[in-house]
């Protein structure tokens, strides 16, 4: 379906010439763009005073904890999805209200960074 033009981020394109693309980043490449290496599983701490860890509890919710070093603690950057993915149900970090809100929890992946 063709809509009237408006301007969103639907209609915007880049143009990427063949003898211009970089090969696909493989597991634990350095993505620049993002600043995060590919699948490598990482801790997100808290500059608090006190050593405590993003985990996430149940399906949707984090919490701050101490360091457990269990799956709900541990993150991937992924490339495809450009988000950032719970080792343990694999869903995304993601900020309520399409980026808007003051809320962070972690949600199905929608292939998309607000």
């Amino acid at each position: 379906m063709v809509w009237k033009k408006h301007g969103s981020l639907n209609q915007q394109f880049d143009v990427r010439y063949i003898d211009q693309l970089k090969p696909e980043l493989r597991r634990g490449d350095f993505f620049y763009e993002w600043g995060f290496y590919v699948s490598k599983e990482f801790f997100i701490k808290t500059k608090l005073g006190s050593s405590r860890y993003v985990t996430v509890i149940g399906d949707h919710m984090l919490v701050m904890m101490d360091r457990y070093g269990t799956k709900s603690q541990k993150w991937t950057f992924d490339r495809k999805s450009r988000t950032v993915k719970s080792v343990h149900n694999g869903m995304s970090l993601d900020i309520k209200g399409k980026g808007q809100g003051p809320a962070i929890q972690v949600w199905k992946t929608n292939s998309a960074w607000w």
